[in-house]
């Protein structure tokens, strides 16, 4: 049964697109920072007067049309123009653009055209679902499908449109309606009008009926009266006391704050807020989805409703895409790739290898572990029987894999703050590990002011001692062999033991680097990297504070960390290392690739030879769909994990989540990851099963990752140490803190 992907193909490659490149001066003073602003309102106010695809190209302060602009205009002078085609490699990135404004404009021309979200690229189907329910405080929540896309080109130029469908869910009911004063800030709102999104920061002390200046002394209430987002209905039964809520909006990387009105907003709800059958219900099966897809493609044929710049439509086959070079990595010779170890059989010793992490854990098998483990047990005094059993339980099972659990118990009040820091700084110097149980958010002995889990995990921090957090939830349920052993691995891995390793790592790679960033009030924490050798054991890692306005690091710093990191290698394994492999979390910024081009060359120096550098892209990706033609009843199927092949140029596709791990529905499809490679020449289906394998080492847990520890672990430690709830700076340290 062939494999293949939810995206179709133009029938014609897409080989010439004309357009105008005109280089500009604005009129008005702008400095360089605020260029790339300012050029994309003018080249967005230039979109709608001339209902074509312009676009803004900051890097050569230039704006970019298929039509000709007037040379006089009050906004800017043209400086120079040339002729440049959008279809060639160098512009593909303006194609994409075009392509994005043409699918859009295809759905605003339908008879009854749909709502769209451009920045989200999405396309909102015309109604919401029925309402699906009521949550804990009973207000009903309403689910609404979109239609999301993506374009590539494959290698012989033709367009690929990918399309994917998901769900969005928020109450039926207006804030004013659910009551304001249950609002937390960051929850996050959605406009009842235009479907935009913000986040709430704080209610404020105007009325929607204050004048405020930065409407220019219009009230919210005259404001969005002139925008025709108020119903006549909603006029007669405003009450204008009605205090103005201060909201937050995300734009590109500049956020800003606004006055709103609760009437005109409501809640958006997270996956976990909506109850598991109704939010099965609202998630079309892979089948549906291509139904949908191809039905999509076809109402893009109609007519040529896809059409580039007003004069090149483009059709595409309405059959799924094939796969191109497709492998399965854990057939062959790595079908049985993870290594738990020796065992005794018959006088001799034998390696325990095992194609997935459970079969290895099943049998009690770890290939690393601490023959005893000295830990506090803390839990709050009503909870006493409870945790002190489930303890017992605990150190049973753990007695099994051949731990031995030595315990001292120690109980807290969950509400004392002073209590906790002087029970977290007074324990044993023997302590070696810390079992908490602790109350999350809303259940019982749980406050925002206290939280004692991120209370302890601080005081901990200090005291560089790991920590193993179990909540009452976790208590009240039955005993359950997968949730227990999950708990083993977690501390295991805390303090710094390898459960199982790869076998054999496909490629010449010695060692990855996988960096990430993670923002919070304008500090960025570069949970920079886990340093990983071939085996998938780390060797080392950093978290570098500084402050950033955009996801990239600091180019210094990186270069900085970078051979900090490559040092560990040189003193850990008393060679050079000669084949890096660095896996960047999205996007490598322009600064970043300087910074790391720049590393190369002294790297070389010191020994290395090859240096690849790998994207790792969790979104935009198309779904894989396995077909079986001869299946009437069911041609479409999700398939099992393990595929990879390639997607276009210096791009691949990886499945590491297939059928078995569809955790958040029955009807969910596995989200493949995409790879791309930025620098080196290692063969991309090479890179893509090392990603593959390096998601197969999430030792914490026998649970399915879909990422691969290189940026998982980063994308973890830069959360932790966001909160504060892991040291910073370069660790030798194997202790995986933030699992």
């Amino acid at each position: 049964m062939p494999l293949r992907e939810l995206s179709f193909v133009s029938t014609q490659p897409i080989t010439s697109l004309p357009y105008f490149r005109y280089r500009v001066r604005l009129n008005a003073a702008v400095d360089a920072a605020s260029l790339p602003g300012e050029l994309g309102k003018l080249t967005s106010s230039l979109k709608w007067k001339h209902k074509v695809a312009i676009l803004s190209d900051p890097s050569n302060a230039a704006i970019l049309s298929p039509v000709p602009l007037s040379s006089q205009d009050d906004r800017y002078t043209i400086l120079a123009q040339e002729q440049i085609d959008l279809a060639s490699q160098h512009y593909e990135h303006f194609l994409f653009q075009v392509c994005n404004f043409a699918l859009f404009k295809a759905f605003e021309n339908a008879k009854n055209p749909p709502r769209i979200d451009r920045i989200l690229k999405r396309i909102y189907s015309p109604a919401p679902s029925a309402n699906l329910s009521a949550n804990q405080t009973s207000n009903l929540i309403e689910g609404q499908r979109y239609l999301t896309f993506d374009f590539i080109r494959d290698w012989h130029q033709h367009l690929v449109l990918i399309l994917d469908f998901a769900s969005q869910f928020y109450s039926r009911l207006t804030l004013e309606e659910l009551g304001i004063e249950n609002l937390k800030p960051g929850d996050r709102l959605v406009h009842t009008y235009d479907g935009k999104v913000c986040e709430f920061l704080a209610i404020g002390q105007a009325t929607i009926n204050t004048p405020l200046v930065e409407l220019g002394n219009n009230s919210l209430v005259q404001y969005h009266l002139q925008k025709d987002n108020l119903t006549e209905q909603l006029i007669n039964s405003l009450n204008l006391s009605t205090p103005v809520l201060m909201v937050r909006y995300s734009s590109g990387n500049k956020d800003f704050d606004a006055p709103h009105m609760p009437q005109l907003l409501r809640q958006l709800y997270d996956r976990e807020d909506v109850d598991n059958d109704l939010f099965n219900e609202q998630i079309w099966p892979i089948a549906e989805k291509v139904t949908k897809a191809i039905q999509s493609v076809q109402f893009l044929n109609t007519k040529n409703r896809f059409n580039l710049s007003n004069y090149l439509p483009v059709n595409f086959s309405t059959s799924l895409r094939e796969t191109q070079n497709l492998q399965h990595f854990t057939e062959g010779k790595r079908s049985k790739n993870l290594d738990f170890g020796q065992r005794a059989i018959a006088g001799k010793s034998q390696p325990i290898l095992v194609a997935y992490p459970t079969a290895g854990v099943g049998n009690y098998h770890l290939l690393e572990k601490p023959a005893e483990i000295k830990a506090a047990i803390l839990y709050p005094q009503p909870w006493e029987s409870q945790a002190l059993s489930y303890t017992e339980a605990l150190k049973k099972e753990m007695d099994r894999f051949g731990i031995n659990l030595k315990r001292f118990s120690q109980p807290y009040d969950p509400h004392n703050q002073i209590q906790i820091r002087e029970i977290c700084q007074n324990l044993k110097k023997e302590c070696e590990f810390v079992i908490a149980y602790v109350p999350k958010p809303g259940e019982e002995y749980f406050t925002r002011e206290v939280n004692p889990y991120k209370l302890i995990k601080r005081q901990l921090v200090l005291r560089k001692l790991p920590s193993q957090m179990i909540t009452k939830s976790t208590l009240n349920r039955r005993w359950n062999d997968f949730i227990v052993r999950n708990i083993i691995l977690g501390i295991n891995a805390k303090l710094g033991y390898l459960s199982w390793r790869l076998n054999e790592m496909p490629g010449t790679a010695q060692a990855f680097i996988g960096l990430d960033i993670g923002r919070k009030d304008n500090v960025a924490v570069g949970a920079s990297a886990f340093f990983i050798d071939a085996s998938g054991q780390m060797i080392g890692w950093s978290n570098a504070q500084f402050q950033a306005f955009r996801e990239t690091f600091d180019r210094e710093k990186l270069k900085n960390l970078l051979m900090d990191l490559v040092s560990l290698y040189r003193h850990q394994f008393h060679l050079p290392l000669q084949h890096l492999v660095i896996h960047r979390d999205g996007k490598v910024q322009d600064e970043e690739f300087q910074a790391i081009s720049e590393l190369k060359t002294q790297l070389a120096d010191e020994g290395l030879k090859y240096l690849d550098v790998v994207e790792v892209i969790k979104s935009g990706t198309c779904r894989a769909v396995l077909w079986n033609p001869e299946s009437v009843e069911n041609p479409y199927t999700n398939p099992q994990k393990g595929w990879g092949w390639e997607h276009c140029r210096h791009e691949a596709v990886i499945l590491t989540t297939g059928d078995r791990e569809a955790k958040v529905s029955p009807n969910s499809s596995p989200r493949p990851l995409r790879i791309r490679r930025r620098l080196g020449e290692t063969d991309l289906l090479t890179l893509a099963e090392q990603v593959y394998w390096l998601s197969e080492m999430q030792v914490g847990t026998t649970q399915t990752i879909r990422l691969p520890i290189t940026t998982y672990y980063a994308d973890r430690a830069a959360e932790f140490a966001l909160e504060g709830l892991i040291p910073v700076g370069i660790q030798q340290d194997k202790c995986l803190w933030f699992l």
